[in-house]
């Protein structure tokens, strides 16, 4: 029954990024089409749920949809005779039935995809048209959502994110002992793909040989994709958002965070952080 591999991920922390990879690990082709990805949506998907279920979401409170989540994946993953890669930006949280958003019955495994706050900071004011202060915030308050609004409907389910730290732990508080868990690092794959795509590879029970692994971060490198989005629209960039890619690189933030602004994200995420290598124990940064 365990059908389903969680491509998770604090937003603009390089979801989009592995989705490509993985496409291309799946078609073992020359190329790839960014509006094309060879995944299988997002778990937050209304239209998933309407299915499903044969009720319009419209329906239920956020917290009535939230108890009935884990019913639609636990269902999905009976009824498929493949693996799943569903991408989501929730944290792995509990409903209020006490039970697991993404429950264990359904769940293959787990990919999360973890990058510097300092840098998501940067990327998030770009991707939602907001300062790099409200950025920071957002990164900090612990009642983030995304999708929360009752007013307008919007075409995905409320997604409960927490803070920047609240999330990384809710997905790798067991990282230690979770054999169904990947934790994979942005920076990694910038700096070290091959051993990254192939950790990858290997996970999610695709294609691992060298030439496979090789062809697939040829296929997904940061200006591939981002030429792409230059020639064509990118379906998945926001109405407001001047680009999806905007630079793909690690350590930007110290061209665009003042000083305060990077220290507010370290304090309010130190622990975290430390514990992935993005601050020394003094609480120095290292990208």
């Amino acid at each position: 029954m365990r059908k389903i591999v969680w491509l998770a991920s604090y937003p603009k922390s390089g979801n989009t990024w592995t989705r490509a990879i993985i496409t291309s690990l799946k078609q073992e082709s020359e190329s790839i089409d960014i509006n094309a990805l060879n995944t299988d949506g997002i778990s937050s998907s209304r239209k998933w749920f309407d299915t499903s279920f044969l009720y319009k979401s419209t329906l239920f409170t956020h917290d009535e949809i939230d108890n009935m989540r884990p019913d639609l994946y636990n269902d999905t993953a009976n009824k498929v005779r493949r693996l799943l890669y569903v991408k989501t930006h929730d944290a792995q949280s509990k409903n209020q039935n006490n039970k697991l958003l993404f429950p264990d019955n359904a769940t293959f495994g787990a990919v999360y995809i973890i990058r510097n706050p300092l840098d998501v900071a940067v990327s998030l004011s770009n991707h939602n048209s907001i300062t790099i202060d409200e950025s920071v915030m957002s990164l900090c308050f612990p009642h983030a959502h995304l999708a929360n609004a009752n007013r307008r409907l919007n075409d995905q389910l409320r997604q409960k994110m927490g803070t920047w730290s609240n999330h990384v732990d809710s997905w790798t508080h067991d990282m230690d002992t979770n054999k169904k868990l990947l934790v994979l690092r942005y920076e990694d794959l910038l700096y070290k793909p091959v051993e990254s795509v192939t950790k990858l590879a290997k996970f999610t029970h695709l294609p691992h040989d060298l030439r496979s692994i090789e062809d697939a971060v040829k296929n997904t490198t940061f200006d591939t994709l981002k030429s792409q989005e230059q020639s064509g629209a990118f379906k998945e960039k926001p109405a407001f958002a001047s680009s999806f890619f905007r630079e793909g690189k690690s350590g930007s933030w110290h061209k665009h965070l003042t000083m305060t602004q990077a220290r507010k994200l370290i304090n309010a995420h130190r622990e975290v952080m430390e514990r992935f290598a993005y601050v020394d124990s003094l609480g120095n940064p290292i990208y």
